[in-house]
């Protein structure tokens, strides 16, 4: 985009921008992309859109990896009311996990504002997550005490496997993109 065009720099819509990108739009707020970051951005492509964001999986996995994603965020959030003692103990680790949480948060909402607002095209991809895949180990193993101590280690190995075959499947899906015929 040419300097002349480049719209100047709004406060106001950097942080439209940031809470929608995370956070659902809230009435009154002007859309900034168009569509739901939430969904499209960071749970499409952690489900499965790879490479420069041209190829993917099935569409049908995505409705489905939504509600296995909900399904493990409602066990999680059961698994810290269960333990919700040892959150008391872990205090400080736990506010340096949500320290580093809000900080790439915020640097991928910096630079992705500045980035669009300057060419137009879109900076997010959820590769930009990839610092989290610690938070998202421990959200798995949190997830799986949400059942309770009998029944955690078969949820446990269920989510090794399923976590396995999304990885394979996403190898699969690369080299017959870029080797396939």
């Amino acid at each position: 985009m040419p300097a002349a065009e480049i719209p100047p720099y709004n406060l106001r819509e950097h942080l439209s921008y940031a809470w929608q990108l995370y956070l659902p739009r809230v009435p009154g707020q002007q859309d900034v992309f168009g569509f739901s970051p939430i969904t499209e951005t960071w749970l499409g492509g952690w489900l499965g859109r790879y490479g420069w964001l041209d190829y993917g999986a099935p569409r049908w996995l995505y409705a489905l990896g939504a509600w296995a994603a909900l399904a493990l965020g409602l066990l999680a959030a059961s698994g810290l009311v269960k333990h919700r003692a040892s959150l008391r103990r872990n205090a400080a680790e736990l506010t340096c996990f949500g320290t580093v949480v809000v900080g790439l948060a915020f640097s991928i909402a910096l630079v992705g504002y500045d980035y669009r607002r300057t060419t137009g095209f879109t900076f997010e991809q959820v590769r930009y997550l990839f610092p989290l895949l610690g938070l998202y180990a421990a959200v798995v193993a949190t997830a799986t005490l949400g059942l309770g101590n009998r029944r955690a280690p078969a949820l446990a190995v269920a989510m090794i496997t399923l976590i396995t075959l999304h990885g394979v499947s996403g190898l699969i899906l690369t080299v017959g993109r870029y080797y396939g015929s």
